[in-house]
């Protein structure tokens, strides 16, 4: 588990709020906890997303997992990590209703900031609920004082009617965040690639796949077909999948892992590909 330099005076505490630290939206968010603010303990990740544009902390992989885990889901408006609990004396009074000891304050006396490790907003039926998650690993869960914690995070959300839940490593599907991770890292072309050459190979893909489904073919081998038959470079076409998929223009199955020796059938979800085309058809996008 990281830990927190604990030298925080009163002044930089000041400058940090005075940065925007915790505060913003999307893209223009400030963590109040950040990598460089902790001691080597633990693994911090720093990680981009392309709909997020802006570097994301955070203090474990296990929460790193599940930022992409989350972030795949299309009714997700915002995801802000480290967001603190303030006014700080507000945990102290929470603290102390639960009879819980309160957070250690800071070397200089200037009482500690807590922080949750997820605060998201999620648009349903066109409106924008919160919701609150602390990421910890379940042998960190028969701590104490770890629980003590949590408990003072609930009381905090629920004083302002926001729906608090732990996440633990049986919360989600592992290998379906790392996958959603392999795929945001071909989210980007190459700017010089025209949307006319996009949109070719899309449709390449598109043929190939279903022509080979139930087939028994791998991945790597339909799309090294193309490249042949194209004169693209060996390995085009692939990234060409990965980067349609990290889009949702092909439709993929996340739980296993995603490799290009996979049998095309155990990639991509035909059901859901299938009734896609459908409904673009109809609604006359694919002539």
């Amino acid at each position: 588990m990281p830990r927190r330099k604990n030298n925080l005076t009163k002044e930089k505490i000041v400058k940090l709020i005075k940065e925007g630290r915790g505060q913003g939206e999307k893209e223009n968010y400030i963590p109040w906890s950040q990598i460089g603010d902790f001691s080597s303990l633990g693994r911090g990740n720093r990680v981009n997303a392309p709909n997020s544009k802006r570097v994301h902390h955070f203090h474990s992989d296990l929460e790193r997992d599940y930022f992409f885990y989350t972030i795949w889901n299309d009714d997700v408006d915002d995801l802000r990590e480290q967001y603190p609990l303030r006014p700080a004396k507000e945990i102290i009074s929470i603290a102390k209703e639960l009879h819980y000891k309160p957070p250690k304050p800071y070397k200089s006396g200037c009482d500690f900031i807590m922080s949750t490790d997820m605060f998201v907003t999620i648009k349903i039926n066109h409106k924008k609920v919160e919701k609150a998650y602390s990421v910890k690993y379940k042998k960190d869960l028969k701590r104490k004082r770890v629980l003590e914690k949590l408990a003072i995070e609930e009381t905090y959300w629920g004083y302002r009617d926001v729906p608090y839940e732990i996440i633990t490593e049986d919360s989600f599907n592992r290998m379906a965040a790392r996958n959603i991770s392999f795929l945001f890292s071909h989210a980007i072309l190459k700017p010089e690639i025209s949307e006319e050459v996009i949109d070719h190979i899309y449709n390449e893909l598109v043929d190939a796949i279903f022509y080979h489904k139930d087939k028994g073919v791998r991945l790597c081998e339909i799309c090294k077909g193309i490249d042949i038959n194209k004169g693209y470079e060996n390995g085009f076409t692939l990234r060409f999948f990965y980067y349609y998929a990290a889009l949702k223009d092909i439709p993929i199955k996340l739980e296993h892992l995603i490799v290009g020796t996979c049998i095309i059938d155990e990639v991509v979800d035909f059901v859901t590909f299938e009734n896609m085309m459908k409904g673009e058809m109809e609604n006359g996008d694919i002539v």
